[in-house]
């Protein structure tokens, strides 16, 4: 078979692939997603129920809205599994210090590893 022979039959796996969902191409075969929702921090906390939240989960958050924050933080997460997680924004350079002044809204997506 030719090198062009070979490119045709590539590109057409290419565009097929392409032209599938993202559930047909395996996307998704890495984890699964359990759950999302959203949260606001209160002086850079908030407490999220999630029973369907595990120890392998993991959370995936990302600003939505500054509301009144005079700072913002960089989002950390301790799951309890079965009940929830409690998130902090923590201030950066200064490890473990809560960034009291963020009082975000973020978006947060729960997935569990497979």
């Amino acid at each position: 078979m030719s090198r062009k022979s070979h490119l045709a039959i590539a590109r057409s796996h290419a565009d097929e692939a392409l032209s599938r969902s993202a559930s047909d191409v395996g996307v998704g075969a890495v984890s699964d997603v359990v759950g999302f929702g959203t949260y606001t921090l209160a002086l850079g906390t908030a407490t999220v129920p999630f029973p369907k939240i595990t120890a392998n989960s993991q959370v995936l958050a990302m600003l939505a809205l500054a509301n009144a924050s005079t700072a913002l933080g960089t989002q950390s997460v301790v799951i309890t599994p079965g009940v929830g997680f409690v998130a902090t924004s923590l201030q950066d350079g200064t490890p473990g210090a809560t960034q009291t002044g963020d009082l975000g809204t973020y978006r947060y997506i729960v997935v569990n590893p497979r």
